[in-house]
């Protein structure tokens, strides 16, 4: 099911249906938590009348025995309400974490096969937000949510029908006050609405500022910015603050207006019931009994405002989570069939262009041919769309106009989680995890063997540094690997890399932070290991690409240069490039 609009009140009814799919399997439980509701609530419409009997037949005809047998039943009475009570919360406790879980599970399996674009045109702090905040607001609108509207409807009924029976005037005067206070609390949900969706952005600004900040902490610490990010942080802090102060300032006057008019109705009526007493037209026990009735009836404000508010909530975090689902669905409307592919090192670009922006062409018509064992250098200014051309490899992206061809095959027909299976991918930033040294190495390969391990760190040099520590690969690297420098994490990364065993693997700077001459000793270790694998190498290092059949050297996004990097050396603007460094 898949909806390309969601402003009407129809499409987000629909997206809620959507997300109530998920409580299916807990419908019989639920079934019996509104069965066991009901129970309570009939249950708690009785002790008031017990209140009136006793208060007009055992006070006024002095009746010990009435008297303690309607407190016997009306103390098993409240005793039975409490257990029922707390026999739901627990089940739907149990409901709850169940279903938070079953939420968790399904969405963020669809957020990991969200295209590489959904997550470069959304905030990091956004998602995040998703992945917490907003599933467990949709957790409570599916729980929390029929409950209480449950609860609270055949409560109003049957409380206004034991009213009407007691005194049908007193009935109609409070159906009326009734009616004004819930109509009143109607007109403030749309704005409160609106100053939630406020809140909840400008809780993503402050979430988005601490997750920016932590993860540049060394940034930060380096330039001695410390004072800066704070007066930053308290500014966005402040707007935070400012909209937390409009919606509490909307709920007082809310809850303050509904309750005024509430208690003069409850006043006007016990003036009425008063007068009917001094008339004798009405008991006193008549009387106590309306007044715990009616307290409740105009009481019903409160839980109405929570159930209203959470539903508010509720139905923003479901608009929010399923624009991940759209963006599923989105690919299972336009997508087929995808073929699993056998790798032997053949890839073709024909005539690619691509554009991350309408109209602005990183690449125009670019052509490249790597076949198998190649080793196969890209070379140009920074800027020229080398990093575009890993990623349009990886299937990260798909040409604007052109083809990406896997064996004969274009990228956008084949398995692209089977084809990257295929390839070892070392960029210049590493992208470690938290954790010891040995997470890191079997992060793609998670059954390599000791012998495997040790012989991939020998190749990339890192035996001196596991030597040295004293857990070895066991050691924790720490939170984005802080503890390593940057030549240990590419060399690390590196190592990952090889383990996975690959058939294809791309150098994009992948050893920028590493000295020439260990650069040079780990390509040698990797072209004596694995001499028919095939590798495309991007770099400004020249001494790398001596390790190379071929260069290709993007002057720009149109115009390219092809051959042996020695011969390229020949000319002015392909030797500018490395001017900077001894060749």
């Amino acid at each position: 099911m898949f909806y390309k609009k969601r402003n009407g009140v129809g499409d987000n009814f629909r997206i809620i249906l959507y997300f109530f799919k998920f409580s299916r399997p807990y419908l019989k439980l639920q079934i019996f938590i509104l069965l066991l509701t009901q129970l309570a609530v009939i249950l708690g419409l009785v002790n008031p009348y017990i209140s009136k009997l006793i208060i007009d037949d055992a006070y006024r005809n002095r009746d010990l025995r009435l008297f303690v047998i309607l407190s016997f039943i009306g103390g098993c009475v409240f005793l039975l309400t409490s257990v029922i009570n707390h026999t739901i919360e627990y089940k739907k406790a149990y409901i709850t974490r169940h279903l938070n879980f079953e939420l968790n599970k399904n969405i963020v399996a669809k957020f990991y096969n969200l295209d590489f674009s959904f997550f470069r045109d959304t905030l990091k702090a956004d998602n995040l937000y998703r992945l917490s905040y907003d599933i467990e607001g949709v957790t409570y609108l599916l729980v929390d949510t029929p409950l209480q509207i449950f609860r609270v409807i055949p409560t109003f009924i049957g409380t206004m029908i034991i009213v009407l029976f007691l005194n049908w005037q007193v009935a109609l005067v409070a159906f009326f006050s009734g009616v004004f206070v819930y109509l009143h609390l109607f007109f403030f949900t749309k704005r409160r609405k609106k100053i939630m969706r406020e809140l909840i952005e400008k809780r993503q600004l402050v979430f988005k500022y601490i997750h920016d900040n932590l993860s540049k902490i060394y940034l930060v610490k380096a330039c001695g910015k410390e004072e800066r990010e704070k007066i930053r942080f308290i500014d966005s802090l402040s707007h935070l603050f400012d909209k937390t102060i409009r919606s509490l300032r909307l709920e007082i006057i809310s809850s303050f207006s509904s309750e005024l008019v509430g208690k003069l109705a409850l006043g006007f009526i016990l003036c009425f019931g008063g007068y009917q007493i001094i008339i004798g037209k009405m008991t006193l026990g008549t009387l106590t009994s309306l007044s715990a009735y009616l307290f409740r009836i105009l009481g019903f404000h409160t839980q109405i405002s929570f159930i209203l508010q959470q539903f508010s909530l509720g139905s923003i975090s479901c608009e929010r989570l399923f624009t991940i689902v759209n963006e599923i669905e989105k690919k299972k409307d336009n997508g087929k069939y995808k073929k699993k592919i056998i790798f032997n090192g053949n890839i073709v670009f024909r005539d690619v262009s691509f554009s991350y922006l309408p109209q602005e062409f990183v690449l125009e018509k670019f052509n490249m041919v790597i076949k198998p064992s190649l080793r196969l250098g890209l070379v140009g200014h920074s800027g020229c769309g080398k990093s575009t051309v890993v990623n349009l490899l990886l299937g990260l992206y798909y040409p604007v106009k052109g083809e990406v061809l896997i064996e004969g095959v274009p990228i956008r027909d084949i398995d692209l989680h089977k084809w990257r299976e295929n390839i070892g991918i070392v960029l210049q930033e590493p992208y470690l995890i938290g954790g010891s040294l040995r997470d890191n190495l079997l992060y793609f390969n998670e059954s390599a063997a000791e012998e495997e391990i040790r012989k991939a760190v020998e190749e990339v040099r890192l035996e001196e540094l596991i030597t040295r520590l004293s857990k070895g690969l066991d050691t924790d690297i720490g939170d984005d690997a802080c503890k390593l420098s940057e030549g240990e994490k590419q060399r690390l990364a590196l190592a990952r890399a090889l383990l996975r065993k690959p058939k294809l693997l791309v150098l994009d700077e992948a050893l920028s932070f590493v000295d020439n001459g260990t650069s040079s000793k780990i390509i040698e270790n990797i072209i004596r290991e694995y001499p028919s694998l095939t590798m495309l190498i991007i770099t400004h290092n020249p001494q790398l690409l001596f390790f190379t059949h071929r260069v290709i050297f993007m002057k720009d996004r149109r115009e390219i240069m092809e051959g042996e990097h020695r011969k390229l050396l020949s000319l002015p603007e392909y030797r500018s490039l490395f001017n900077w460094q001894s060749i």
